[in-house]
């Protein structure tokens, strides 16, 4: 099938790059996931091209300009919600196949990003262990069954269980404390689950972010945070990132050289500097 993709990358760069493979969340109808569009996560992207990335937003089955249909859903009658998140996890496992196949990929270094459903499915395909795939962070991951909600929050943390695997990368899970779809309580089970299946998480817990707790991707107060998160995980990884000595040299030049929390605070930051 034919995945609809938004590729950035540093304009000056040459050589092999390191590929952030990020992906999307699920909406509430068939009609709005057609709706949403890669260019959507623009930000996103160039935050991670910025830093260093070829950074390539993927559109799975059934949403965007993806081919389709939809292929697995999981419902109230049949919550096998890692089976949905496998199936997604295709999507992902074919992208990184043709994305390896470019001469500006290092195939060696590589990270995965979700949100909501889409981290579900970054944490599904860390289990496969995929060759290069150095870490997968975990944006608000989960998926929400609005009809059944007890059955789906069991469900959803027997498949997180299900996604962890002896030698599998780390994760980085990041959730905000007002997260209505995954509240909590409900992560603290994910998470306990998870660990106690062998899986190397770092946790991280935003707090409250108006308007809406698990809209906190592309929220841009909620990414000054979660940035900052990932470029610690990245540099515990030994993957590319903005260097605090860098940016202390480069505020040093201009004679700055008290407050360097708030020069971490700058570089760390979405957007242009």
């Amino acid at each position: 099938v034919r995945l609809e993709a938004l590729v950035v990358r540093p304009a000056a760069a040459t050589g092999k790059l390191p590929l952030a493979l990020i992906t999307h969340g699920k909406a509430a109808s068939g009609i709005s996931m057609g709706d949403l569009r890669a260019a959507s996560y623009a930000t996103v992207a160039r935050d991670l091209a910025r830093r260093g990335w070829l950074a390539v937003v993927v559109m799975r089955r059934g949403f965007g300009q993806s081919d389709g249909p939809f292929p697995v859903a999981a419902s109230c009658a049949e919550p096998d919600i890692g089976k949905q998140s496998d199936s997604d996890a295709d999507d992902l496992d074919g992208a990184l196949r043709a994305l390896k196949e470019r001469p500006d990929v290092d195939p060696e270094r590589i990270v995965a990003i979700g949100e909501s459903a889409g981290g579900a499915a970054v944490l599904a395909l860390a289990k496969r262990k995929p060759a290069g795939l150095r870490g997968v962070i975990n944006v608000a991951g989960g998926l929400n069954l609005e009809t059944c909600t007890e059955k789906g929050r069991d469900a959803l943390v027997d498949a997180v269980k299900g996604f962890q695997v002896a030698g599998g990368p780390p994760q980085l899970w990041i959730y905000a404390k007002n997260d209505e779809l995954f509240p909590p309580a409900l992560v603290d089970r994910m998470r306990a689950a998870a660990l106690d299946a062998g899986g190397d998480i770092r946790f991280v817990d935003l707090p409250e972010i108006k308007p809406r707790g698990h809209l906190i991707f592309r929220n841009g107060q909620a990414r000054y945070v979660w940035l900052a998160a990932m470029d610690a995980s990245l540099r515990a990884w030994k993957l590319p990132t903005w260097s605090p000595a860098q940016a202390r040299l480069q505020f040093a030049k201009l004679g700055l050289t008290e407050r360097a929390g708030t020069f971490d605070r700058y570089f760390a930051a979405p957007g242009e500097k």
